[in-house]
């Protein structure tokens, strides 16, 4: 009889195996559970110099740390870091099929840079909603290259878009875990 130790260790033998046959995947594996640790790890830190963002328009609440500059308009609600290292921009997005709306929202936040790149693609849950996380590389209107991710989140009748926007040279270590942990707490509003 096998016990649930001895499974886990086949499962994880396994894995590993078709790891190493697909480096791209592994990869881009790495990169969700950094990403993963990431948010567990900041969600905690956040929880006592952040603010509830809550916008109606849009159906969806969410965490801002204090230092960080949040603008409202509409159903689309923008943070930006200080110093601007990083920003976000989030709203409603795409009806339609979790994979379409994202493939089309990838594509509209491309199109605002040059040398647009695709570097990953990644499904995920933002909360307790699946989600599909675009990530990508382009030079701004400035020359500055920068890293984004166009992040499409399950929801009905409307998915909902969260861009994240930060400068290629920006210390990741610093301003990577803010970022995770404001779109961690992405929440829609209950509709009543």
């Amino acid at each position: 009889m096998k016990t649930l130790l001895s499974r886990l260790r086949e499962l994880i033998t396994t894995l590993l195996s078709r790891l190493r046959q697909r480096p791209v995947l592994t990869s881009i594996a790495a990169v969700a559970l950094v990403l993963s640790l990431g948010l567990g790890i900041t969600g905690l830190v956040l929880d006592d110099d952040s603010d509830e963002v809550a916008n109606e328009a849009g159906g969806y609440q969410l965490m801002a740390p204090d230092d960080w500059d949040v603008t409202q308009e509409g159903p689309i609600t923008k943070l930006a870091s200080p110093g601007k290292d990083a920003l976000i921009s989030v709203t409603t997005g795409y009806r339609g099929p979790l994979n379409f709306a994202g493939a089309v929202f990838f594509q509209q936040v491309g199109r605002n840079y040059e040398e647009t790149k695709l570097t990953g693609v990644q499904g995920e849950r933002v909360g307790s909603r699946p989600a599909l996380i675009y990530s990508g590389q382009g030079v701004n209107k400035s020359g500055v290259k920068v890293n984004f991710l166009a992040i499409t989140v399950e929801g009905q009748p409307r998915n909902y878009a969260i861009s994240v926007f930060t400068a290629a040279n920006s210390d990741a270590q610093q301003i990577l875990p803010r970022v995770n942990s404001v779109v961690d707490t992405f929440r829609a509003l209950d509709k009543r």
